[in-house]
Order: C-alpha cells, then sequence, then structure tokens
C-alpha cells in the first residue's frame, strides 16, 4: 500500500513540475483498492518480525553534580533492543474499522521468551477471541520487555 501511495504523489509531483493536467480519479481509486485489499487481507496474514530499536534511556534518579560535572549536561545514554516476534493485525470489538499491530514476542536481545509455535498459537487465539482483554494486552507486552511507548502500535 505504501508503494502505491508513493506512485501516486510521485506522479503527481511530476506531473505538477512539467505543468501537465492530471486526473487524480483514476489513481485515488487504485489507492483505495489498495487500501481495501490491505484491510481484507492484513488481519489473515502472520509474520515473523525482528524489531531494532536504539533510544535514549530516561535517567533512573535524580543524582545532584558537584563541580565541573556540574557545568556541562550529563551525557545521554543510549539502549539497543532486538525483539523478534510474531506479527499481525486485528481490530478491537468497539471499533471494528481500526486495525492494530498485534505481536507475541518469541525472543528479546537474543533470550528466549517462548517458543515460535506457541507465541503464532496464543497470536492466533488473542486474534480470534471474542474477549478484547487478550488484544489489549499483547499491545502493552513490549513495553514489559524494555522498549519505549514509541514502538508499539504503527499499524
Amino acid at each position: 500500500m505504501r508503494r502505491v501511495a508513493i506512485l501516486c504523489h510521485g506522479f503527481a509531483a511530476l506531473a505538477l513540475a512539467q505543468n501537465l493536467p492530471i486526473d487524480l480519479a483514476p489513481i485515488l481509486d487504485r489507492l483505495s483498492e489498495e487500501a481495501a485489499a490491505f484491510r481484507y487481507l492484513a488481519p489473515r496474514m502472520l509474520a515473523e518480525e525482528r524489531l531494532e530499536q536504539m533510544a535514549v534511556k530516561p535517567p533512573a534518579r535524580f543524582r545532584p553534580r558537584i563541580g565541573q560535572s556540574a557545568e556541562a549536561p550529563p551525557k545521554p545514554v543510549t539502549q539497543t533492543k532486538v525483539v523478534i516476534s510474531e506479527y499481525t493485525f486485528s481490530a478491537f470489538r468497539e471499533a471494528p474499522d481500526a486495525l492494530h499491530e498485534m505481536r507475541q514476542i518469541v525472543s528479546v536481545d537474543g533470550r528466549k521468551i517462548r517458543t515460535p509455535e506457541k507465541a503464532r498459537q496464543t497470536l492466533t487465539a488473542g486474534v480470534i477471541s471474542a474477549d478484547d482483554r487478550l488484544r489489549k494486552q499483547m499491545l502493552v507486552e513490549l513495553q514489559k520487555h524494555g522498549l519505549l511507548e514509541t514502538a508499539i502500535d504503527f499499524g
């Protein structure tokens, strides 16, 4: 879907740069078709995702600085996390038109959390469940493993 959107923007920019008349209707129709296909197919897909996040770690607690160390700001400390997870899309019962990313983590920084088979089984059970609690619990699981909130639910 991103490729279609990029192509549409590219064609529109090219036409505007060359002062060509452009009819956006067929481009928007095609984009709408691709979005509908994604909406239909996304909940039926299951994939393995490797997420690598490097982020500035917040300070653990306040530490007063004295002398020369107080003159310069503290150096930021970064952390890198590598998370391998099983991944799919699902919707909540209260908002069936909004797709959300669902994950079951397999490993974090090389440390096994669960087997890929168990992750797929849990993910599938959570997605087809009539209860939204399991899906909401899956959305916050990344934070439990040390990832910052910006990595959650880009879908």
